[in-house]
């Protein structure tokens, strides 16, 4: 089975790198930290898995080319349980969940308490880097189009082309703008079964929205009033 390579022990971790560069020279005249940092690279990327073979032996490294899809789908899943986990522990700290802390509870009284508050949403956060880094980019944006709002927008010289090409790049990469954790996962799982991805941006003032439809055959940048 594939284990998030962020779960594993520095040592562990660097001993899998030392293990997988020796076994392949990677043909080029780069040092052993150089090839190093380019292997981290690559399992950021998801191109690059920790599996635990099934008959227990030791973890190793393998390419992303070389994983069934079926594995690639046990990983997903995993992430999402994993995200569950956060979501119950969450769930027996009053103190963390609650969005308006009584006026009773004293942060002074208690060191931990404001970094209880922000270790959910960097785990919440950790976990997406980890679901988004199994998943190749960009994925196909199909036909891109503009509504008559837009359009108006550039016609009038408030926004250039250039400028909603980058957001079609960035949500064709995986920058959903200031959409909320839960949508951005949304997005990600979208992704691979080619349900609808959206996005939100705010350019020049004004809120823009990507939409790639159902299918992946089509994209369309419009304004928010035109959802």
């Amino acid at each position: 089975m594939l284990k998030p390579y962020t779960q594993l022990e520095e040592g562990v971790l660097d001993a899998l790198l030392d293990e997988y560069l020796t076994c392949d020279d990677g043909g080029d005249n780069l040092s052993i930290s150089q090839r190093k940092e380019k292997l981290m690279k690559l399992l950021k990327a998801g191109e690059v898995f920790v599996i635990y073979p099934p008959d227990d032996s030791p973890p190793c490294l393998i390419p992303k080319q070389q994983v069934p899809a079926e594995e690639l789908s046990k990983y997903r899943q995993l992430l999402r349980d994993l995200e569950s986990d956060v979501d119950e522990s969450q769930a027996d700290e009053p103190h963390i969940a609650a969005c308006n802390p009584s006026e009773d509870a004293d942060p002074d009284s208690d060191p931990d308490f404001d970094l209880e508050l922000e270790l959910a949403p960097h785990l919440l956060e950790s976990q997406l880097e980890v679901l988004k880094a199994s998943i190749r980019f960009p994925f196909d944006l199909g036909r891109t189009l503009m509504t008559s709002g837009v359009k108006a927008l550039m016609d009038t010289g408030k926004v250039a082309l250039e400028d909603l090409q980058g957001l079609l790049h960035r949500h064709s990469t995986g920058d959903f703008g200031d959409l909320c954790i839960e949508s951005r996962w949304a997005n990600l799982e979208a992704v691979g079964t080619e349900h609808q991805v959206n996005s939100r941006y705010l350019l020049a003032g004004t809120r823009l929205f990507v939409q790639t439809e159902l299918g992946h055959t089509q994209t369309m940048v419009m304004l928010e009033s035109e959802r």
